[in-house]
């Protein structure tokens, strides 16, 4: 009923299909097409390790959205930052207690819906604190609004395991 020329292109659908099942079910699949505010907030998250580990004050308040009434929620400490200045507050000493950092960051997922983005990551602080070597891990959420064609982070909140 079928020759076999017409039958090829069914074959290679198949396959394609099957190794799509694959991947996705192990986990390995790669969205089809690129969302460039995706890579863009993305890129927000990879510049905000690299002032971290730069411990460069400009560089982490260019992050955040500072005249917008924001929050911080640091995972070492009980206490919410809130509004540009209690952010400046947080990360100028943040910034000169810290020292021979690395921030490893790992599973960032994010989604861009508008001017309105989120991103959430695993990580692992190691640093000096006044001196002290010391090693976190935790997790982060943020949430970000494009402003003058630039996503700025306008909520960020840590978490650490508890056990």
């Amino acid at each position: 009923m079928f020759s076999n020329h017409k039958s090829r292109p069914l074959k290679s659908i198949t396959v394609l299909l099957c190794v799509c099942a694959i991947a996705v079910g192990a986990g390995f699949a790669a969205p089809v097409f690129a969302d460039p505010s995706r890579d863009e907030v993305v890129s927000v998250v990879n510049e905000l390790k690299a002032a971290w580990e730069a411990l460069d004050m400009a560089r982490l308040e260019a992050l955040f959205d500072l005249e917008q009434n924001m929050e911080y929620y640091p995972a070492e400490m009980m206490k919410v930052h809130e509004g540009g200045e209690g952010i400046r507050t947080y990360l100028k000493d943040a910034v000169n207690r810290l020292s021979e950092v690395k921030l490893i960051i790992r599973g960032v997922r994010a989604e861009a819906f508008g001017d309105t983005a989120y991103a959430a990551f695993m990580w692992r602080f190691e640093y000096e604190w006044d001196g002290t070597p010391l090693i976190s891990d935790g997790r982060t959420t943020l949430v970000l609004r494009k402003k003058e064609g630039r996503w700025k982070i306008i909520h960020y909140h840590e978490s650490v395991p508890t056990q």
